[in-house]
């Protein structure tokens, strides 16, 4: 009967997911210059959607934060730029996220309750802005997009 529950729970999570993807850096090194492009359909410009970063760091990383400059390019070819700045540790140090022993698991909102302006293909391109040709402790970077349920 519980095996029945959890089965059942189970695909229900992820019933508002409209996008999840992650890339994974070999020896957990970023390397400037290296964007990684994730591209995803959106269909509907109704429903409002929370899009957000995913960042796996390990314990070793130097830095309290994370700077990318984020790229979309719309269906019509037009390019959006921004700058993030991704909190990793807590002021005393702490590192946020979930994980236990070496690696946290971040997931930051960066666009709550975000409209896509026009329906097709997307592209979101991540780069680092550390000024580090190779950022160390950064295993791997990830977008997701969820339906707003409020």
């Amino acid at each position: 009967m519980i095996l029945g529950f959890l089965l059942w729970l189970i695909p229900g999570c992820k019933r508002n997911m409209i996008f999840e993807e992650q890339f994974a850096f070999g020896e957990n090194k970023w390397k400037s210059g290296n964007f990684v492009r994730f591209s995803f359909e959106v269909p509907d410009t109704v429903t409002p959607c929370n899009l957000y970063l995913l960042v796996r760091n390990s314990t070793d990383y130097s830095y309290a934060n994370l700077y990318l400059f984020l790229h979309t390019i719309l269906p019509d070819s037009s390019v959006a730029a921004d700058t993030l700045d991704i909190p990793l540790a807590a002021a005393d140090g702490k590192w946020l996220g979930q994980g236990i022993g070496k690696y946290r698991d971040n997931k930051v909102l960066i666009r709550p309750a975000f409209r896509f302006p026009r329906a097709g293909t997307y592209h979101m391109e991540i780069e680092q802005a550390m000024r580090e040709k190779e950022l160390s402790g950064i295993s791997a970077i990830g977008l997701s997009i969820e339906t707003n349920s409020k």
